[in-house]
């Protein structure tokens, strides 16, 4: 899965900065000149980068080579590399410093956005947890109590109530398990992919069936 990522993301600064070169060249045989542009589209390139590749560094080296890139291929002289010039060294400079900054701010709001997905996606178990409680501790209570009225007072009781009891139980047993199996489908959403439920929602209670009526016919 991480080798898939990090594919993923060397195919990204590869098309993000093939992208701008690519965008500068057209611009500048189009137009004839590049002042400041070629810095803007590749400052546009990292900024990409920065969003759709997972981590700081990826921003970093789409930092470092665009810099790189743009001395040696659109400031005078042409396809060499210069740093003496004052001219070439501000620009490279000024490029860095806003390319690092872009990267940084955009990993950090990636990062935010993470933690507050996951903040979510643990306030929706626990709201879940609460919810749905009480509908899980009802028909425990009514199996319980069943059982143990059939168990108590087995001699005395006659077939028919038997039935009825044991069929309440059963009944409740079924409709546990529905609710249970719903609550664990909903718990395994992960954040982002909730569906029908947000945050604080609950899973639909499957519609509940007494066993008096079942035990009566």
């Amino acid at each position: 899965m991480k080798q898939m990522l990090r594919k993923k993301d060397v195919w990204v600064l590869l098309a993000a900065l093939i992208g701008a070169f690519a965008c500068v060249t057209l611009i500048q045989f189009i137009s004839g000149r590049i002042d400041g542009v070629a810095s803007m589209v590749f400052l546009l390139a990292v900024f990409f980068v920065s969003m759709y590749t997972d981590g700081y560094w990826w921003g970093v080296a789409g930092s470092v080579i665009s810099v790189l890139a743009v001395n040696f291929a659109f400031r005078t002289p042409y396809f060499a590399f210069n740093f003496t010039i004052p001219e070439n060294i501000f620009s490279g400079v000024v490029m860095l410093v806003v390319s690092f900054m872009t990267s940084t701010l955009t990993t950090r709001i990636k990062k935010q956005e993470q933690l507050r997905m996951e903040s979510e996606t643990e306030k929706m178990r626990a709201n879940l947890l609460r919810a749905v409680s009480h509908d899980l501790r009802t028909p425990l209570t009514s199996i319980y109590g069943a059982c143990s009225t059939v168990i108590d007072n087995y001699d005395s009781l006659g077939r028919e109530q038997k039935i009825k009891l044991l069929s309440e139980a059963c009944a409740d047993a079924q409709w546990l398990n529905r609710m249970v199996e719903n609550l664990l489908s909903v718990t395994r959403i992960r954040a982002g992919r909730a569906g029908g439920y947000g945050a604080g929602a609950v899973p639909e209670a499957p519609p509940r069936r007494t066993g008096g009526s079942k035990a009566s016919g």
